[in-house]
């Protein structure tokens, strides 16, 4: 993998959007890694899905649940 290439990001649930799907591979730390910023929408509280990114022969998952704004609040002990 090279700085540039393409970068495909996938999700299979109905309850969570991906507003990115695709990326190009930014420059790269000194360990060979990048950070790349994935926008998603939580549609369904509730809804779980796992996000794949693919570029080349490799990939990565993520995992995402969706939360309210109210149960969001309440892990940070703001009421």
């Amino acid at each position: 993998t090279k700085v540039g290439d393409l970068i495909q990001f996938s999700s299979e649930s109905h309850g969570v959007r991906l507003i990115t799907t695709n990326a190009c591979v930014p420059e790269l730390n000194k360990e060979g890694l990048c950070t790349v910023q994935v926008i998603v929408e939580g549609v369904q509280p509730g809804a779980e899905t796992f996000v794949t990114a693919k570029c080349n022969n490799k990939s990565a998952v993520a995992y995402i649940e969706v939360v309210s704004e109210l149960k969001t609040r309440q892990r940070q002990g703001k009421n």
